[in-house]
């Protein structure tokens, strides 16, 4: 496994031992990591040195790259990595929500959410699966919801995923499966919470919670 927190990232083995500390002193926190069956991880967090958004690979060899991405504000919330060490992260840059894709030689896309019509706010979930397609989601700076499917070739699909209205509201969390079919959580100020499968073809199935009168979906 990996565990990551304030500054610090290690290997936890079977038999509960850790790994030397393997972040330099620069990083400050780390918000989310993923690791793969190959034992290839992926971190991400805050730079303090640049007071940044950053995410790093991590090797079974100890070995850490520099920061996969150049922003220069803001935080990554959320990383996933799947067997081909092909990864996504998201969070923001101190003015709008970012997602990257990472590809296997450790580059990063473009930044993926620059060609859809999000403005502030912050990516809170990724997912991707073995295949490379994945899912982000977030909220934009007006709380408006949004959730879109990413390519394996690191490109963002533009259709917007989110069922019905999405004011008011964030996807807190998202996943993906081997079929590409995607499950959201949507929580909402005035409204419970509720969550949508979303398969490869853009549509939505009926919404899950209809149970819930209250609270809200963490994860």
């Amino acid at each position: 496994g990996m565990a990551g927190g304030t500054g610090f990232v290690y290997y936890v083995y079977p038999d509960g031992t850790l790994s030397p500390k393997l972040l330099s002193t620069g990083v400050s926190t780390i918000n989310s990591v993923s690791i793969n069956d190959q034992g290839t991880g992926l971190a991400g967090g805050i730079d303090a040195t640049l007071n940044s958004a950053s995410a790093y690979l991590v090797h079974p060899n100890f070995s850490v790259s520099s920061s996969l991405i150049s922003e220069t504000g803001g935080e990554i919330d959320s990383v996933a990595i799947n067997q081909q060490a092909q990864g996504l992260i998201g969070g923001d840059n101190g003015t709008d929500a970012i997602a990257y894709f990472i590809f296997p030689n450790g580059t990063a896309s473009s930044e993926l959410l620059s060609g859809v019509p999000v403005t502030g706010g912050e990516t809170l979930s990724v997912a991707i699966n073995a295949s490379g397609a994945g899912i982000v989601g977030g909220a934009d700076g007006a709380s408006d919801a949004f959730a879109y499917f990413v390519t394996p070739a690191g490109t963002l699909d533009s259709t917007q995923l989110v069922p019905g209205s999405t004011a008011d509201s964030q996807v807190s969390t998202v996943d993906i499966n081997a079929s590409g079919v995607a499950l959201i959580g949507i929580n909402t100020a005035s409204s419970p919470p509720s969550a949508y499968l979303i398969y490869p073809d853009h549509t939505a199935s009926a919404q899950l919670l209809t149970g819930l009168l209250t609270g809200s979906v963490g994860s």
